[in-house]
């Protein structure tokens, strides 16, 4: 695998308001962002989901058309402190705070068929959410890590249910299962020359969990990694 290399440096600009069709047909005008300062002076911002898909995945089709991006690569765009809300279909809030997505796009009518794998993910600062889940790398980790298992959105597995919850899903999302979690993270420490800095990936499902087996044969038995004490036992196969 080679180094990661910058192919382009873009400034999206995101209005105050946009207007938005809700379902029921009508228009409502929606707060596109909200913004503020962590006490040690980081910038955070909070993007409407539906303005800020369109603005990203825009950019992604521009840079493929640019030759930026490759089908032999994984093509992410990163945003620093950047999560992102949602609104519910009267248009008020109904929740935060998404911190990436993995997907992929296509060249129709051509065999073989082109497909570049694209990645959004923020990098979090330490200090501009204090007592979240996630900082750093988490978000990148977690989209790094589920693009790796389910690069074209359709690898799927049994339904399974979220640890703790009834809610299910049926697919090989790595990270997913864990982000339930109290703890969904594992301090790494990695020093460059006379620095040492603390990262902070989110430990993901094994393949093994989905399985649903009694037992592991991962190494130690293992049903999460890098934290094996994440998920203890298999999946819970969703209610019929």
């Amino acid at each position: 695998m080679g180094r990661p290399t910058i192919v382009n440096r873009v400034t999206l600009t995101i209005p105050a308001f946009v207007n938005v069709q809700l379902p029921d047909g009508s228009i409502k005008l929606i707060q596109a962002y909200s913004s503020g300062f962590a006490p040690d002076g980081e910038r955070w911002v909070l993007v409407l989901d539906l303005l800020f898909n369109s603005l990203n995945l825009r950019q992604a089709v521009n840079d493929i058309m640019a030759g930026n991006f490759t089908t032999d690569a994984l093509n992410i765009n990163m945003y620093p402190n950047t999560a992102l809300f949602s609104i519910d279909s009267t248009g008020n809030f109904a929740g935060c705070c998404v911190v990436g997505y993995h997907t992929y796009f296509y060249r129709r009518g051509v065999t073989p068929q082109p497909r570049w794998l694209f990645n959004y993910a923020t990098w979090i600062a330490p200090h501009v959410a204090p007592g979240v889940l996630f900082q750093d790398v988490t978000g990148l980790s977690h989209e790094i890590s589920e693009t790796l298992n389910d690069p074209f959105l359709d690898n799927l597995t049994p339904p399974w249910q979220f640890p703790g919850l009834t809610l299910c899903q049926d697919n090989l999302e790595t990270g997913d299962p864990v982000e339930v979690l109290p703890t969904i993270t594992v301090d790494i420490a990695l020093r460059e020359r006379h620095e040492v800095f603390h990262y902070h990936p989110q430990t993901e499902a094994l393949l093994q969990w989905f399985e649903m087996g009694a037992t592991s044969d991962a190494i130690d038995g293992a049903f999460s990694y890098p934290d094996t004490t994440a998920l203890t036992r298999s999946a819970v196969p969703c209610p019929q």
